[in-house]
């Protein structure tokens, strides 16, 4: 597609949505960041941004939403928290802008993951540092489990484990794919194992390659694996209303879902805790389901090979 000197509109960039990655898109997503996204999209173009560039922006704001959050001090807790919520803003933002200009690929996806990876990080993190500067400076006011006797540090523990169960659900998808592709067990990566594992389901194709964590590509795209006679697959796949109902629970409490106004509200009420609390069991619990399902299919197919 040839760019050269065009003038993009914002209506250019609500039309290149396709429909159906309006319909997989968290409500969060679909009734505030995206349409707070357009204009925002619109001043990069004009800027002559790429949407990489943006990818790494979110991410640099991420990690400074991050650091803001864990400081104990409340005003910079809400910079902090404001930070990551536009994050989830940019989050979109790049893939409008990869939409309507035609760059959506695979270096895309790897950016737009990138920051994905990151902003789990450092809102989990931070997080954690904010629920554990709230117990110590303010018990009265702790309302998430006030009478907790909770060793010093216990809630950054609960904020780092949290960000490492969803990391490590992602890494070992991605390990279960690559050896997919290795071993010619379908002529793309499926689409219904991450999903319905817990795994947050944030995954996008560009071309033929899938990326956990990023938002830039759209579904439309998305293949699915093909049994062939040589790669038969003896367990059952989940149904497809059950991976539907799964994705769509992970969609919408993912960084582009709940999380982030999560962590503003928690900031504001002094109950970052119960945010901490509640990923770390949805992640931690992801995590042991994702695993252990995938290790059986693993362990199934090697003995049908």
């Amino acid at each position: 597609m040839d760019n050269t000197n065009r003038s993009w509109t914002l209506q250019d960039l609500r039309s290149s949505l396709p429909a159906k990655k309006n319909r997989s898109d968290s409500y969060w997503t679909r009734w505030v960041l995206r349409p707070l996204s357009y204009p925002i999209s619109w001043v990069f173009l004009q800027w002559g941004w790429s949407a990489n560039a943006v990818s790494y922006l979110s991410a640099i704001i991420a990690i400074l939403g991050g650091v803001l959050l864990s400081l104990p001090y409340f005003r910079f807790q809400v910079v902090g928290a404001i930070l990551l919520n536009i994050f989830a803003v940019l989050d979109c933002a790049d893939g409008n802008i990869a939409r309507v200009t035609g760059t959506t690929g695979p270096w895309g996806a790897w950016a737009d993951a990138l920051g994905g990876y990151v902003a789990y990080v450092a809102a989990l993190l931070g997080a954690g540092m904010a629920g554990e500067v709230t117990a110590v400076t303010q018990p009265q006011n702790f309302l998430c489990l006030p009478e907790l006797v909770w060793p010093q540090g216990g809630w950054v523990f609960l904020g780092g484990l949290a960000a490492s169960a969803n990391l490590l659900m992602r890494l070992t998808y991605q390990q279960y794919r690559t050896l997919q592709l290795e071993r010619g067990w379908g002529n793309a990566v499926s689409q219904d194992v991450a999903p319905s594992r817990g795994i947050p389901s944030d995954v996008y194709t560009q071309g033929s390659i899938n990326t956990v964590g990023s938002e830039s590509a759209s579904h439309e795209t998305m293949s699915t694996d093909t049994e062939s006679p040589n790669n038969l697959s003896p367990k059952k796949e989940p149904s497809a209303s059950e991976i539907a109902s799964e994705k769509r629970i992970s969609e919408n409490l993912g960084v582009t879902g709940l999380l982030m106004p999560a962590i503003l509200f928690g900031v504001l009420t002094k109950t970052t805790g119960c945010v901490v609390l509640l990923y770390t069991v949805l992640y931690g619990g992801g995590a042991l389901v994702s695993i252990f399902r995938l290790a059986r299919k693993v362990e199934a197919w090697k003995r049908s090979a």
